[in-house]
């Protein structure tokens, strides 16, 4: 196998890069019709900021629960799972 050249390397990495910041899964929260949790790090570097996904979340008549954990950066189920389940624990239902 021939080695890749460094400018290949920069090229699949430029793409890898902008494929993430494109947040198509806002775009999938913003399609739900549903109640959505959505739970994401502080320091998170593919995600926009927090401000940034209430503006998102204020476009969607389904709510949103936005959930930032402080401290958090993206693989935040491996890094915070506590945080997680915390953030997204639901009330029991009345019935």
């Amino acid at each position: 196998m021939a080695p890749c050249s460094p400018t290949v390397d920069r090229d699949r990495g430029s793409a890898v890069l902008l494929t993430l910041t494109r947040f198509p899964s806002l775009d999938l929260m913003l399609a739900l019709d549903v109640p959505t949790p959505a739970v994401v790090g502080r320091r998170d570097p593919l995600m926009p900021g927090a401000a940034r996904l209430v503006e998102i979340a204020a476009q969607t008549e389904n709510q949103v629960l936005l959930v930032v954990i402080d401290g958090a950066a993206h693989a935040i189920n491996f890094t915070h799972p506590d945080e997680i389940h915390r953030g997204i624990r639901l009330p029991p239902t009345v019935a």
